[in-house]
């Protein structure tokens, strides 16, 4: 059945549609349905302070240790009235955080420069993946930072 209606597509066949020939034949019109899509951004950074994602850290050099600097961002997750159950956080090779709360925030510290991606997953109920969003920041390069 699937391979006959797959010679009638790749023959050419002006024919469309999907009621396979057993049920009445090729009809000559398609089928209309409304899907309903609308875009969902769940993840975000939390400002520090106004117009400030970034969070710095910076302790002095004391005898024999050197000077040392953290940067911090806070991510945010709202998926309320969509279906999502569980939340699973996610930065490069690390696990932030896994559970069933639909609003949260998680305090990222890094003592890395650069750029640094996140990975949100919104399961439903029966555990599939409904909703996957990334985002990006890039953590600015400080005396201490990264060494």
């Amino acid at each position: 059945m699937v391979e006959h209606g797959l010679r009638q597509l790749l023959s050419g066949s002006n024919l469309v549609g999907c009621r396979p020939p057993h049920r009445g034949g090729w009809r000559r019109e398609p089928d209309l349905f409304t899907l309903r899509l609308a875009r969902v951004t769940a993840l975000g950074f939390k400002e520090v302070r106004p117009g400030s994602f970034i969070y710095t850290i910076q302790a002095p050099a004391v005898g024999p240790n050197a000077a040392q600097s953290k940067a911090v961002v806070i991510l945010q997750w709202d998926v309320r009235g969509t279906g999502i159950s569980r939340v699973v956080v996610a930065a490069r090779g690390q696990l932030l955080r896994d559970g069933e709360a639909p609003i949260g925030e998680y305090e990222f510290v890094t003592d890395r420069p650069g750029r640094h991606e996140f990975l949100l997953i919104g399961y439903n109920q029966a555990n599939q993946p409904l909703h996957v969003e990334t985002r990006e920041i890039t953590m600015p390069s400080l005396g201490g930072l990264g060494r």
